[in-house]
């Protein structure tokens, strides 16, 4: 269960709040990105936006190199602090 009042609530504690950043290593179509796309975008404030950072859809959760993770983290990391992207969808 998401804590909506909770969420709620601490929203109100940041006036200038423009977007929340949901972070996952999985793939997009494995973690809880899905789940939380669909409960948390409705109970943001107006004029709020979540953005999904993380890896793209893939059939296997793995990179496949050592290499290639380093690297992929090191993006879904810089991505996720990063500030003004575009948002997936804006919250009601």
């Amino acid at each position: 269960p998401l804590p909506e009042r909770d969420l709620r609530e601490l929203f109100q504690h940041y006036p200038s709040l423009t977007e929340v950043v949901w972070t996952q290593e999985e793939p997009k179509n494995m973690g809880a990105w899905s789940f939380i796309e669909q409960h948390l975008s409705p109970i943001l404030p107006p004029g709020v936006y979540l953005r999904y950072v993380g890896r793209p859809e893939r059939a296997s959760p793995a990179e496949g190199y050592s290499s290639a993770h380093v690297v992929e983290q090191a993006r879904i990391v810089s991505e996720a602090l990063a500030s003004g992207s575009t948002p997936v969808r804006a919250g009601k």
